[in-house]
């Protein structure tokens, strides 16, 4: 039967019916409520009187970018070949739905699913930072945090997805996941490796081109420091944060969008 415009938004609410019903939305979004008070409480209560606001809720900067990727990765990665391989895929299948409805329905429940504990984590933090010095630096923190966060989660959660969608196994999928997790720890090492060859099986002497500078920038972990850095943020060099916002998004559509064509075309 021909798909509805809808299949794909019916396809997301039945992930979050199952994301409340199993209670992984509930315990996430209360585990990281709860990490909120125990830190920005803790450090409310234990720091000098100099401690501002923004200092608080820069704390959870490093963290969302350690915290992220893993709980993306592992709540996504085996969203679509799980019922794949199981054959559970064959009951959604089976109503009108495409395949295609599918994926981009999986990939958007997974992705709030996956955001909601990031928004929870920054909005119960907030009370707690605004109670120090530079109250109107602290909200534009938060909501550059809370930008950062919730794009970063949208582009792990597009490549677990579409990782799952293009591969017949959870495995498979998984070692996808990490494969891009290590490149965003060695962004450079395929660029470094192409000029090793080139340069005859020897490290060049000389620096990368400065037309390779643009490389850096499509870097995941990059773009999310750029959109924190656009917002306040320390750190080294200053930040286009639309650039992050836009390879982040570009993260999040990508990888779907090609693991959804290569899932049409597979026989299940």
């Amino acid at each position: 039967m021909p798909s509805t415009n809808s299949g794909w938004w019916l396809v997301t609410k039945q992930e979050l019916r199952v994301a409340r019903a199993d209670g992984t939305l509930l315990w996430s979004v209360a585990g990281a409520a709860l990490f909120a008070v125990l830190l920005a409480g803790g450090v409310g209560s234990f720091t000098a009187a100099d401690w501002t606001g923004p200092d608080t809720i820069r704390l959870f900067g490093p963290l969302l970018l350690l915290v992220v990727p893993v709980t993306a990765a592992s709540n996504a990665y085996s969203a679509i070949s799980g019922p794949r391989q199981s054959g559970r895929l064959r009951v959604p299948l089976s109503l009108p739905f495409s395949r295609t409805d599918v994926v981009y329905g999986t990939a958007i429940g997974r992705f709030v699913a996956t955001a909601s504990p990031v928004v929870a984590l920054v909005a119960v933090a907030l009370p707690f930072a605004l109670t120090r010095p530079e109250m109107t630096n602290t909200l534009v923190a938060a909501l550059g945090i809370t930008l950062a966060g919730v794009v970063l989660t949208a582009a792990f959660c597009g490549v677990a997805v579409g990782w799952s969608a293009a591969t017949r196994t959870p495995t498979r999928a998984l070692l996808g996941c990490i494969a891009v997790g290590a490149l965003c720890v060695r962004w450079w090492l395929p660029v470094d490796i192409v000029r090793y060859v080139a340069a005859g099986f020897a490290w060049p002497s000389t620096p990368r081109p400065d037309w390779l500078s643009f490389y850096g920038h499509l870097s995941p972990v990059d773009a999310y420091l750029s959109v924190l850095r656009a917002t306040g943020f320390p750190g080294a060099g200053g930040g286009n944060g639309f650039v992050g916002v836009a390879v982040l998004l570009a993260w999040a559509v990508v990888p779907v969008v090609l693991g959804a064509a290569r899932f049409r075309r597979a026989d299940l």
